[in-house]
């Protein structure tokens, strides 16, 4: 089992805003968790019914499908959940800086799920979180107005803004870059 790190207090933090776990359910989450470290630009492996927890670093999230080049279509940061769900499989994460994932393999988080019956609540809620970072972008690229993309992705990205590139932000907002890299410093 894993000693209880003073990281652990984050996810720790995350996971009893969404509702209380028993400390056997915790120790047990503890000795499942698997760490990754992912170098900048490199990609983390996916396997559907995983659940992932960036720890420290940033993340883009590409969908290939249908696609003939990949779209940004997420970032995640500290403290940022993700899941990977059959529908999310055509979607692969690539570091923008080092960083840190801690992986629930689908086997224990099924365990703890039925060993642990609160669990579901918590679970339910970080789906949810991570499904409405997934629907931001379509609900950004609704607005035809870019200034009004950019003031909105600024919001919702500002802790990751500097460690983003120009050429990413265009991607995901559906921007042209020249336009982007031309306005970007000057809206807030």
């Amino acid at each position: 089992m894993m000693s209880e790190q003073p990281t652990y207090h984050s996810l720790k933090f995350k996971f009893q805003q969404l509702g209380p776990l028993r400390e056997e359910a915790w120790a047990f989450l503890f000795a499942a968790v698997e760490s990754r470290e992912v170098a900048p630009g490199k990609s983390i492996v996916r396997h559907t019914g995983d659940l992932g927890y960036v720890v420290t670093g940033v993340l883009k999230e590409y969908n290939v499908h249908q696609r003939d080049s990949p779209a940004v279509v997420n970032f995640l940061s500290d403290g940022d959940v993700f899941i990977n769900w059959p529908y999310t499989a055509t979607q692969y994460l690539k570091a923008v800086v080092p960083t840190t994932v801690w992986l629930l393999p689908e086997a224990a988080l099924t365990h703890i799920l039925h060993q642990f019956p609160e669990t579901q609540r918590i679970y339910d809620g970080l789906s949810f979180e991570y499904a409405e970072r997934l629907a931001f972008r379509p609900f950004l690229l609704e607005h035809r107005e870019t200034a009004l993309r950019i003031a909105l992705f600024k919001r919702a990205f500002r802790p990751v803004l500097p460690y983003l590139r120009y050429r990413d932000i265009a991607n995901y907002t559906m921007i042209s870059y020249d336009h982007l890299a031309r306005h970007f410093s000057r809206i807030s």
